[in-house]
């Protein structure tokens, strides 16, 4: 019983850490594809 609990906690930690990874890979490519919209304005208005 007690060996069932600790393979599914760690398949859960596995799971949420891979998740996480994948959110914040997204968010890092959502802020640079603003950072390049904003440049590319900047750059318009020169």
């Amino acid at each position: 019983m007690r060996s069932e609990l600790l393979l599914v906690l760690v398949a859960f930690i596995v799971t949420v850490s891979a998740l996480g990874c994948g959110m914040m890979r997204g968010l890092g490519q959502d802020v640079e594809g603003g950072g390049r919209s904003i440049q590319r304005v900047v750059n318009h208005n020169d």
